[in-house]
């Protein structure tokens, strides 16, 4: 798996123009690529937090994924269904891995002086885990 900070810190926080096939691509890349979940288990609906997603209705990046709290993914479950009466629980390295994301992306966004059309709600937990990630890894790895 990638170092988280280094990937977020070379995305472009806040390009110009953005089509809803383009965020959804940039879930499904930084799903994949920082959190760990492979394409195919989001292509078969097979992996808890996709599903977890589609049921919240989390179906892009900057329009929907950087808007929620660590609370709200945190608390992420997946709903029963007629099939699965009982489901297990969203993986909590999934959930963690996610709270990184969102939380590096407003944290380069903000080292950038980007501005982001969402209500910052996030809490110091997440702005010093992400400030001590990022000052913990090794110099030769840090994105510039």
């Amino acid at each position: 798996m990638a170092n988280i900070a280094t990937i977020v810190a070379g995305l472009r926080v806040c390009p110009d123009v953005v089509t809803p096939m383009a965020d959804r691509q940039m879930l499904a890349i930084a799903i994949r690529d920082l959190a760990g979940i492979p394409d195919a288990e989001r292509t078969t609906g097979t992996n808890l937090l996709w599903i977890a997603f589609d049921q919240m209705g989390i179906r892009s990046f900057l329009a929907d994924l950087i808007t929620l709290t660590e609370d709200d993914i945190m608390n992420l479950t997946v709903r029963p269904t007629r099939g699965v009466a009982h489901p297990e629980p969203v993986p909590i390295m999934h959930k963690r891995r996610t709270v990184i994301i969102v939380a590096a992306h407003h944290h380069f966004s903000r080292l950038r002086g980007a501005s982001l059309e969402c209500v910052l709600s996030q809490s110091d937990f997440m702005i010093t885990f992400v400030s001590l990630t990022i000052a913990t890894m090794r110099p030769s790895s840090r994105g510039k």
